[in-house]
């Protein structure tokens, strides 16, 4: 089945959207240029991204949410195979220098650094390798001891 959204922005930032669901690949990522032979293979023909779910409808192979028919995976493993070792970089290549094969992005993205995640305390939105030091130094929900009487009490700026 296609993927639904969540709340993950791993999703958004690795796949075009088509609705609620996510479709393929996004080619800009990519690490390098595909040949047209390359690119008939492993593009779908409606949305235009990298298959992520490639599947065989009438012919086509095209995402299993651009598909046609029922959300029936009916996945040809070739085209699978493929896409999965295609080179990539990390969508956050302004910040990260991270390559690897697009099978391993979704697991890099939920280690990478400079991915942004939301403090479990103030909310606010920070890169994942700055948690620690927010949540010691920065957050404005931290706990502190007071110099002066030695309680414990929130940060207050």
């Amino acid at each position: 089945m296609a993927s639904k959204l969540q709340p993950d922005q791993s999703n958004d930032l690795l796949c075009v959207r088509k609705g609620d669901e996510y479709c393929g690949y996004r080619r800009e990522y990519l690490s390098q240029n595909l040949s047209k032979m390359e690119e008939r293979f492993v593009a779908c023909k409606r949305c235009s991204g990298i298959m992520r779910e490639a599947s065989l409808c009438k012919g086509e192979t095209t995402c299993l949410a651009c598909s046609d028919t029922p959300k029936q995976p009916n996945p040809v493993k070739a085209v699978q195979d493929s896409i999965r070792v295609l080179g990539i970089k990390c969508p956050l290549l302004r910040d990260c220098d991270w390559k690897g094969e697009l099978s391993e992005a979704e697991t890099h993205l939920k280690d990478c650094l400079f991915f942004l995640i939301q403090c479990k305390k103030c909310k606010r939105i920070i890169p994942r390798g700055d948690e620690g030091e927010h949540e010691m130094s920065y957050c404005p929900k931290r706990i502190i001891r007071c110099d002066y009487c030695n309680n414990r009490g929130k940060a207050k700026h």
